[in-house]
């Protein structure tokens, strides 16, 4: 014999209240929270200054910030930035004529 509820049925699994904690605890995608600042090119090294809240830095492939992001890639164009907790990638346009 076969029941079929066809979508009425009340004994549905429901979320738990751990998977639901779990779910909230999940880190989020953030907009980059990085203000480019300037840049400085010495001798062919070229130096990329951002602005992150009251904090000013300056940028090195692999240099990690906050310990939330990871400096990937420095061109003429842009900075490309992992947010670690996600570990997606998150690109910063330097403007054109800089």
């Amino acid at each position: 014999m076969s029941t079929s509820c066809a979508g009425s049925c009340r004994n549905r699994a429901k979320p738990t209240r751990s998977r639901r904690a779990a779910s909230r605890r999940r880190p989020r995608w953030r907009t980059l929270p990085f203000t480019y600042l300037g840049k400085v090119v010495d001798g062919g090294k070229t130096s990329i200054f951002v602005a992150r809240g009251d904090e000013n830095y300056s940028l090195e492939p692999g240099q990690t910030i906050g310990g939330t992001y990871r400096v990937d890639r420095i061109t003429d164009s842009d900075v490309t930035f992992t947010y670690l907790p996600m570990k997606t990638r998150q690109t910063l346009r330097i403007p054109a004529g800089e």
